[in-house]
């Protein structure tokens, strides 16, 4: 699934995009990886030639891989909300410009239209940077960059977050 969505984002033609996309994906996809090969060593499946466990290093270059993902996803959610802040502050431009009454009127219509569905768009990102952002305590609570008990707590928290964007999608469509 990440090695997947790091592979398409290299052929976006947004190159920042892309870019930003890949390392998030490969991030993530060689988190996976090495998270498995971690669980391997741990339960006996893999043996380490020198009788010492390398469960530990893997658990390391995991988490380190796992934040590297995260990290990289949230820069991409805040290049998303400059984008949508430009396209709302450029049709209150187009509005603002408008001379006539009539113009205003229908202008100010379809405003209205775009910029819910942009403010929708908004949100949704939002929420998904909050979750991304939260999410980094996981790995960092593994890493000893903070207390383990915040880094469970933040994976309490985000999954909060996430059981909300089911709710919020579930009651869209039942609408």
């Amino acid at each position: 699934f990440y090695l997947n969505k790091g592979l398409v984002a290299l052929q976006n033609p947004d190159r920042i995009d892309g870019v930003g996309r890949a390392v998030s994906g490969f991030g993530k996809c060689v988190w996976l990886l090495s998270d498995h090969i971690e669980l391997l060593y741990r339960i006996g499946i893999l043996k380490s030639q020198t009788g010492k466990s390398p469960a530990s290093k893997w658990a390391k270059i995991s988490n380190w891989l796992w934040l590297l993902g995260y990290l990289g996803s949230i820069a991409l959610y805040i290049r998303q909300l400059k984008i949508l802040n430009d396209c709302i502050d450029k049709e209150v431009s187009k509005v603002k410009s408008l001379d006539t009454c009539s113009d205003l009127i229908v202008s100010i219509d379809s405003l209205t239209s775009k910029l819910s569905l942009l403010q929708k768009q908004k949100l949704d990102i939002k929420l998904q940077m909050v979750q991304e952002c939260v999410d980094c305590g996981v790995p960092a609570g593994g890493l000893g960059l903070v207390h383990p008990a915040a880094g469970s707590a933040a994976g309490v928290f985000s999954s909060i977050v996430g059981l909300y964007q089911v709710h919020v999608t579930v009651n869209d469509y039942s609408s």
